[in-house]
């Protein structure tokens, strides 16, 4: 919150994901589950593009829970289970979406076939992780706002594989492989 409010309008409109994990046991009726349970903000569907196989992330919020596909199979037999109810830690969720996990390397290599069940932060969970789309109007910007926003973090400045010159390799990267696919 300390880093939108610096940012402000006349800096642009930053896009800010946070929460925690912890590893925790979900209930469907008398199937039981042991996953990673994320509490997120409400942009972290906004960072984080995960394709759905079925429901929405769009009205994400309050008491809905967001599964990914192994988490839904295990309790649930099935990837379509929007709108069913599940229990995490005794409080009830609704089922809005159920997300399908990127199939590349770094990916896999992140979340590997993890129960993984998503629901919204609230103001007493711990905050292990900030991720943010900030606007660099002087080289610098973000991160010294990030930095004297969180004295106690540990920051990575990325912005570097968002360059043009970036973006162009792995647009050319793509299309390569691409074409070697269809020829």
């Amino acid at each position: 919150q300390a880093v939108a409010a610096a940012c402000g309008e006349e800096n642009g409109s930053p896009l800010l994901a946070w929460g925690g994990s912890s590893q925790q046991v979900a209930e469907y009726r008398s199937r039981r589950a042991e996953t990673t349970v994320y509490r997120v903000s409400q942009d972290f569907f906004r960072l984080y593009r995960f394709a759905p196989v079925s429901g929405s992330v769009y009205t994400f919020g309050g008491s809905s829970a967001v599964l990914n596909w192994y988490a839904a199979w295990a309790l649930f037999g099935s990837d379509n289970c929007a709108g069913q109810f599940i229990a995490v830690d005794g409080q009830p969720y609704q089922i809005l979406a159920v997300l399908d996990t990127p199939d590349d390397t770094i990916s896999r290599a992140a979340y590997g076939d993890t129960p993984m069940i998503f629901l919204p932060i609230g103001e007493e969970d711990p905050v292990t992780f900030c991720e943010a789309v900030l606007p660099e109007p002087v080289d610098g910007f973000a991160m010294t706002l990030f930095q004297e926003s969180m004295p106690q973090g540990h920051f990575v400045d990325v912005s570097g594989q968002f360059a043009l010159g970036a973006l162009l390799q792995m647009l050319g990267e793509a299309l390569d492989c691409h074409t070697q696919h269809v020829t």
